[in-house]
């Protein structure tokens, strides 16, 4: 392996020479595939905006210094992601109009990548399976829009509906960048835009196709930031596309997730140079491997001492994708240490969960209620946080932003978004807010918890409850008005919690 010594953040990210492998470089005219184009997008960046070579050399700065201190937090991170799937208007389905199932398979076949769960991570060869690294990154369609109204993840845009964007146009980064992504992102902060295209083509020589995929760095414009997928490499092992290839089973959204969370490519730094990465070997240029995937191949680079052949496997080259099959222990750290630094809004961030509807309990409610977030009756009174409120018939409660509710020692978790009105009426008929919760709530029965009524709880037992609710995410981000997020309850935490209960709450 190599040892990697950072004097200057000058990297030049792209490699001039290839190495002699099982295919060659791809011939333009007759091929046609440009496997990953972030390299050019960077430096055309750059170009454009000077600035951003300052923020990159920050960022590098204090990644170095995360890595070397291990400040980071630690377990599985969850990615949301919104794809947004740029269209002509062909049916859902056809053409690059492409099916849902397919968005579903990337979004798994780049979790079980990342998490070193893929199907083909016995083919890594021995020299490098002590590296091969499960990167502890998972990734999930949103649930909800940036308005946190319901939604499915995807984001079906048909091109007529964008200005000044035809299919006749060049589509070039720039182009893509300027009239698709700008007026289609999504907050960039705590979720991951994917775009899927029919095309995306450089403009020398004659608007020349083929481009796989393209991501951006950290740091640089946020109205742009994201991950451009061609539709066709769009799929997974299990779900190949069927227009995909040699380039079908979604190792283009791997590769491009990895520059987006600033891995760059094991070739980088040209004529042997550097990856910022130690356990990969150096590579003189991209390898094209394709099938059988024969490893020993090209061992472009002489590194001395424990010098080993290409890592034409890695994710972060250009192999074909049934030769790609591991991140190495080195590209985990930068993933992570990005997660905890220049990309550290998607620590915290969450897939969420749609709003539900508005549940109106009919007959009068008597009983105490507790709650972690403010409940106001009809007689305006305000209740705060973890207290204790009398209603009798007549009353209504408004419950904001996720809630936690007590009832006579019943339990009731609730995770909507939106806020839920619970009215009574003043009649003689007595109704269980459980059982009525029971009859009008649509989640699943394994989404929510009831406990039988026995007494309530005691503000010691109240306490460590709202404590263990306040570090769940979920319920953090409906109750802030300011987006303000927390992590998610371990399940140590929410194995603790549900023997708590089980041990203060009998049956009667």
């Amino acid at each position: 392996m190599k040892t990697i010594q950072i004097i200057c953040f000058v990297i030049f990210l792209g490699g001039s020479c290839y190495g002699q492998n099982q295919k060659e470089q791809p011939n333009f005219e007759e091929d046609q595939i440009i496997r990953c184009n972030s390299d050019e997008h960077y430096e055309q960046m750059l170009r454009d905006n000077p600035e951003y070579k300052l923020k990159r050399e920050e960022i590098e700065k204090k990644m170095q210094e995360i890595i070397a201190n291990r400040d980071v937090v630690d377990g599985i991170i969850i990615i949301p992601v919104v794809y947004h799937v740029i269209h002509n208007g062909d049916p859902v389905g056809s053409g690059e109009n492409i099916s849902d199932d397919l968005l579903y398979a990337q979004l798994d076949q780049m979790t079980d990548d990342f998490r070193r769960m893929n199907s083909d991570a016995g083919n890594t060869p021995s020299d490098f399976t002590s590296v091969a690294a499960d990167c502890e990154i998972e990734f999930c369609l949103t649930a909800v829009d940036e308005s946190g109204n319901a939604h499915s993840g995807i984001n079906r845009i048909n091109i007529s509906t964008l200005s000044g964007v035809s299919e006749s146009d060049c589509w070039t980064q720039s182009y893509i960048d300027n009239n698709i992504k700008i007026p289609t992102i999504w907050d960039d902060i705590d979720i991951l835009n994917i775009w899927t295209t029919k095309k995306i083509e450089k403009l020398d020589p004659d608007c020349q196709g083929g481009i796989l995929g393209y991501a951006q760095f950290p740091g640089m414009a946020a109205n742009t930031d994201g991950v451009v997928l061609l539709s066709t490499t769009v799929g997974s092992i299990d779900m190949p596309n069927p227009a995909g290839g040699d380039f079908a089973i979604g190792r283009t959204g791997t590769h491009e997730v990895g520059h987006y969370l600033d891995v760059y490519h094991v070739f980088a730094g040209a004529g042997c140079g550097s990856d910022l990465v130690a356990d990969t070997p150096t590579h003189d240029g991209p390898n094209y491997t394709g099938s059988p995937c024969t490893y020993p191949g090209p061992d472009s680079c002489d590194d001395g001492a424990g010098d080993l052949p290409d890592m034409f496997m890695n994710y972060m080259d250009y192999s074909d994708d049934e030769c790609m099959n591991l991140f190495t222990l080195g590209q985990k750290d930068r993933m992570i240490a990005t997660l905890n630094g220049s990309r550290s809004g998607l620590l915290t961030a969450t897939c969420g969960t749609p709003c539900q509807d508005d549940v109106v309990i009919s007959g009068a409610l008597d009983g105490n209620y507790y709650a972690d977030v403010t409940l106001t009756t009809s007689a305006t009174t305000t209740v705060s946080s973890a207290s204790n409120v009398e209603l009798r018939a007549g009353s209504k409660v408004t419950l904001n932003y996720g809630f936690d509710v007590f009832y006579g020692g019943a339990l009731f978790v609730a995770f909507g978004l939106c806020p839920d009105t619970f009215t009574s009426e003043d009649d003689d008929q007595q109704r269980s807010f459980e059982s009525q919760m029971i009859e009008k709530d649509r989640r699943p029965e394994s989404e929510q918890i009831h406990l039988p009524q026995r007494r309530s709880f005691t503000p010691e037992e109240i306490k460590e409850i709202n404590e263990m609710v306040k570090r769940d995410r979920n319920t953090q981000l409906y109750q802030s008005s300011q987006n303000n997020k927390q992590r998610a309850m371990s399940p140590k935490e929410k194995l603790e919690f549900n023997e708590m209960v089980k041990r203060d709450r009998s049956i009667n």
